[in-house]
């Protein structure tokens, strides 16, 4: 299943539930919010709408990113060092239990978890990965690690399956990459483009590209204009699919065409055999006399 949507509501939200099916909170990664107001953003969801939300910043970014200028009530020294870079500490324990917390309020089916560029491919940061994931409460929810910076995509997948977790990728990445789909039962895809004020129709080929094959594929775009974006993606799968629903179609006459040149041929070469028979007998009744 295809679930497309986009980072927040940039329309109202009765337009938006009934143009997409899922949406991704971002909000929820600079400070903790209320229950009460995560609640509010499902009011007139469809219940099919899928929602993700980001984990808390302190989860993931360590003290010096610049979010942290955001982050409601500022650490004290001790704390700020114990923050990011999903380390076994006090404060990332924390910040998971209020991530959880927002989950719960706003019924997020997926968290996403966004390591930042300074969170490096090393081996210590590797196992952190590793530890992170496998040892943290999901309470029966979708967690998607959306690693930023150097980190190479194969080894970056290989190391998302072994933690358990969905592996986010930027189809537009790098536009000179076709990014060939992974494999996974689960896709998830940030569709930011890197600048592009337009996705061209063949950028957006490239993004339903590498959906194929998964068994849910989650499509968030984050673009200059998100939601005409997300309106096109949409727009070229169903125009891709009546395509090739059509093309089935053809195939079907095509066959049907052949199995009636077939019966007709079968059906020439009985009168043919028929025929045959009826010289044999007259030349069998010629001898006898």
């Amino acid at each position: 299943m295809l679930h497309v949507g986009c980072v927040g509501f940039h329309i109202p939200k009765a337009r938006y539930f009934a143009k997409f099916s899922f949406v991704e909170i971002a909000d929820t990664f600079l400070s903790p919010l209320r229950a009460a107001t995560l609640k509010k953003l499902r009011v007139g969801a469809p219940k099919d709408c899928v929602f993700a939300m980001r984990a808390l910043q302190t989860v993931t970014h360590p003290v010096g990113s610049p979010p942290h200028a955001r982050l409601v009530p500022k650490p004290t020294p001790q704390a700020a060092l114990e923050m990011g870079h999903l380390q076994d500490s006090a404060e990332v324990r924390a910040g998971w239990a209020e991530t959880l917390k927002a989950a719960e309020a706003l019924e997020a089916q997926l968290i996403i978890v966004e390591t930042p560029p300074s969170f490096t491919p090393t081996a210590s940061n590797r196992e952190a990965v590793l530890r992170f994931f496998k040892g943290v409460e999901r309470a029966g929810r979708t967690l998607v690690w959306e690693p930023r910076g150097l980190w190479e995509r194969k080894a970056a997948l290989k190391l998302a399956t072994d933690a358990g977790v969905v592996l986010a990728e930027d189809p537009l990445g790098d536009p000179a990459d076709e990014l060939e789909p992974s494999g996974a039962e689960v896709v998830v895809l940030r569709v930011r483009g890197l600048g592009n004020s337009r996705i061209s129709e063949r950028q957006l080929e490239k993004v339903l590209l590498a959906c194929a094959g998964a068994r849910e594929a989650y499509v968030l775009f984050e673009t200059p204009m998100a939601t005409k974006d997300a309106e096109r993606f949409l727009a070229l799968k169903d125009e891709l699919l009546a395509a090739a629903s059509d093309d089935a179609d053809d195939d079907d006459d095509a066959d049907d065409d052949d199995a009636d040149d077939a019966d007709d041929a079968d059906d020439d070469d009985e009168d043919e055999d028929e025929d045959d028979e009826d010289e044999d007998d007259e030349d069998d009744e010629d001898e006898d006399e």
